[in-house]
């Protein structure tokens, strides 16, 4: 339970039992024990299949479409001395990462999606992901955040294959995605802000 185990318990208990946060079966000792050897060890990784019966009602009154089937993955971290949240929340989204990977996305991810925009941009990085685009230059801003989010969820579900850096300039942004595709002989994607921030680019368009 962690660095003193008696000070990790009294944490969950003080932060998740109030919270009625149930963290489920998520790790444990597995292995085997024979009459003359063993050999177990702690798995940190799991997912929990769940089946469903029939559709459900969300708060618009709108009945919204369940499969029949659902895995949810779980990672768990040690928190030891020396451990940092930062350290700690990139190593269990590396686990989960490559675990969620072996699975294809859910079609329901666009179905409930809060906004169109989310939808079309999820559908649309997943898109070019399997088209083999998977290094992206962003530059950041308010009218690109859903294309944003979507590339973050990619490289999460596609740990080691999609790739994101954030460029502040486009010019800059441009001729790095340029350099990327001359290099590996395959296009990169940029997403930028509307309006003249386009124009940033085609300084690298001429290059090219």
């Amino acid at each position: 339970c962690g660095d003193s185990p008696i000070d990790a318990l009294d944490f969950i208990r003080q932060f998740e039992t109030k919270a009625s946060f149930d963290r489920g079966y998520y790790t444990g000792p597995i292995g085997y024990i024979g009459t003359d050897s063993a050999d177990i060890f702690v798995a940190i990784r799991s997912a929990l299949i769940t089946n469903y019966n029939n559709d459900f009602v969300d708060e618009k009154n709108v009945v919204v479409k369940r499969p029949q089937s659902k895995v949810s993955i779980f990672a768990g971290a040690g928190i030891v001395k020396g451990s940092t949240v930062q350290g700690e929340w990139t190593e269990t989204s590396h686990k989960l990462g490559v675990m969620s990977s072996i699975f294809p996305p859910s079609p329901v991810t666009l179905q409930i999606a809060s906004i169109p925009n989310v939808a079309w941009s999820t559908a649309f990085i997943e898109e070019l992901v399997r088209c083999g685009v998977t290094q992206f230059y962003i530059c950041p801003g308010s009218r690109n955040t859903p294309l944003t989010a979507a590339i973050y969820k990619s490289t999460r579900s596609n740990t080691g294959v999609v790739r994101a850096i954030s460029v502040h300039d486009e010019r800059g942004a441009g001729f790095r995605a340029l350099g990327y595709s001359r290099q590996n002989g395959r296009p990169a994607a940029i997403v930028t802000s509307s309006g003249t921030a386009v124009a940033n680019l085609y300084p690298s368009v001429v290059e090219s």
